[in-house]
């Protein structure tokens, strides 16, 4: 219509825009392109999955029946309306006419065939494991029936993105978000808004994101124009960045790195030992020796984690009960297994416990191994990030005599029977109480492991974008503006 009526076609476009967007002029609508630098080469782009880079197309492309907003509450979205009827039983209402790219409308049914890809998915199983069955009321409505009360089964759902009833993996970039697939070329993957999205369209006429795994070429793609924004910035770069005129924001990244005793080692298996440990490690040596980006953490998740307990503080020990204790250590060599990019790490702490007369093995594996060398360690390196904002995430997937992420062997019949109270609470304030005592318990009474740092996480964009990141990491790119829009 642009090509062969361009009057017509504009003269009936800029009366549109104006009647939906209170638009005056044409221009100002879809004229920007914006370019992204994310810090990988490979990445997983699968709605059933899970890939912290892959998400982040996934989640403008996808949907889920709601979202969490920039500060983990829960907000609308495919479900423009939910709620529970009993302890078992989530009402759930869909909004109507929402297109898929493809141009079919949601309905009952796409949500019933998602929700049977997840219960085989090995990443969303776990998150849906509470589900009993769904219950059709009509095209638009639905229930949700659980096996038992779950508090948290409106912050699983985020998780799961909404697809079409006849997805398949040979064309599986069909959402209802408001940024459509076009195509990749090499490292370089191509989005355009969505002329149907139920949330308005974008003022964003192409977005191309790079990817790009050399610290380097990203800070130069970025310095040299050839970027608008540059996501999760190399510590290393940020002065360099600020130098140039840039903006860098930062935001905490709630995920909190910790060294975990494996109980059955033979010298972690006493709990005097671990504690003796834990206070031979000299955090604020470590922050000064770093950076500004890290903060000392005194338990697994963030300080922005519903369930963070404030009144928790490790009871250190002194330098000579420290060295009376480590008479009862059945050896002095004690091995750490961490990943390989944290030799810095590796050799501060190493050097803190040889004054103690501690020789620490490193064994620096590929991130591929380290699952395979933890069994035969004293203690290893983790790093844990609450998808879901809530300390019921990391109890459930890490603490849990269970779960399978239980790779210190800790095995607690008071602390189990503790998780499954807080899994079935549905009242807010005692559920929180809860949380916080268990914490309290792993941390100071147990000593599972020793919480390091929680980091910061840096964005770098070009003067004339403003951007505020979420707490979830997702950047939703429909939030990144143009000052002059």
């Amino acid at each position: 219509m642009q090509l062969f009526f361009p009057d017509f076609t504009n003269s009936f476009l800029k009366s549109s825009y104006k009647i939906f967007f209170g638009e005056e002029d044409i221009n100002s609508i879809n004229n920007n392109s914006l370019s992204i630098v994310f810090p990988v080469e490979n990445y997983k782009a699968d709605p059933f999955d899970y890939d912290f880079y892959g998400k982040q197309i996934l989640s403008n492309v996808f949907d889920s029946l709601v979202v969490l907003d920039k500060n983990f509450r829960i907000k609308p979205s495919l479900a423009y309306s939910y709620g529970l009827i009993s302890d078992n039983v989530w009402n759930f209402r869909l909004r109507k006419n929402v297109k898929f790219h493809n141009s079919m409308e949601l309905t009952f049914s796409d949500v019933e065939k998602t929700f049977e890809f997840a219960k085989n998915s090995q990443f969303l199983s776990t998150f849906i494991s509470s589900i009993d069955k769904l219950e059709k009321i009509d095209d638009f409505e639905f229930n949700i029936i659980t096996k038992y009360p779950d508090p948290l089964l409106l912050s699983k759902l985020t998780m799961l993105y909404i697809v079409p009833f006849d997805f398949s993996y040979e064309n599986q970039f069909i959402g209802t978000g408001r940024f459509v697939y076009d195509k990749k070329v090499l490292n370089e993957l191509f989005l355009y808004p969505s002329q149907d999205s139920w949330c308005g369209q974008s003022k964003i006429k192409e977005i191309k994101v790079i990817f790009e795994e050399d610290a380097n070429n990203r800070i130069d793609l970025f310095l040299e124009g050839d970027a608008d924004f540059l996501a999760f910035v190399p510590h290393g770069a940020i002065p360099i960045i600020r130098q140039y005129g840039f903006n860098v924001i930062s935001l905490p990244s709630l995920e909190v790195q910790s060294l975990m005793f494996n109980l059955n080692s033979k010298i972690f298996s006493d709990k005097a030992n671990r504690k003796t440990f834990a206070s031979m490690i000299d955090k604020n040596d470590i922050l000064n020796r770093f950076a500004s980006y890290l903060t000392i953490s005194s338990q697994f998740v963030g300080s922005g984690v519903f369930g963070f307990n404030p009144n928790i503080a490790f009871p250190l020990m002194t330098d000579s009960e420290i060295h009376e204790s480590i008479n009862n250590f059945p050896s002095l060599n004690v091995i750490l297994v961490l990943p390989q990019n944290l030799e810095l790490l590796a050799n501060v702490l190493k050097n803190q416990l040889s004054k103690y007369g501690i020789n620490l093995v490193l064994k620096l594996v590929s991130e591929d191994n380290l699952l395979n060398e933890i069994p035969n360690a004293d203690l290893f390196f983790m790093s844990f990030k609450t998808d879901l904002g809530d300390l019921g995430d990391f109890l459930s997937s890490v603490v849990k005599s269970d779960s399978k992420n239980n790779f210190q062997n800790f095995k607690n019949l008071e602390i189990d029977e503790l998780i499954l109270m807080s899994e079935q609470n549905l009242l807010v304030f005692e559920r929180l109480k809860l949380l916080q005592e268990i914490m309290k318990l792993v941390v100071e009474d147990y000593v599972i492991g020793i919480p390091l740092f929680e980091y910061d996480v840096f964005y770098a964009f070009n003067k004339n974008l403003s951007f505020e990141p979420s707490l979830n990491g997702l950047i939703d790119f429909n939030e990144i503006k143009f000052n002059d829009n």
